[in-house]
C-alpha cells in the first residue's frame, strides 16, 4: 500500500473514533483546514509536518520548535 494512502485511512478512523472533521484535524495538527484534502490531491508534506501528523495520531505530544 501506498504510504500516503495508508496515511489517510490512519487520519480518517482517528477522525471517526473521535467525531471530528478531517478539517478540524488539520486545522488542529497542522493549522491548515484543507490539509486532509490537498494530500488527498497528491501534494506533498515536510518531514516536520508528517511527525505532527504522527504525533496527533499516537497522541504523543509535539516537541516544542
Amino acid at each position: 500500500m501506498n504510504p500516503i494512502t495508508d496515511l489517510l485511512l490512519r487520519i480518517e478512523s482517528h477522525c471517526a473514533k473521535r467525531g471530528i472533521t478531517e478539517s478540524t484535524f488539520g486545522r488542529y495538527v497542522v493549522n491548515d483546514g484543507k490539509f486532509v484534502g490537498r494530500l488527498r490531491a497528491g501534494r506533498s508534506m515536510t518531514l516536520k509536518t508528517l511527525e505532527r501528523v504522527e504525533a496527533a495520531l499516537s497522541h504523543q505530544p509535539r516537541r516544542p520548535g
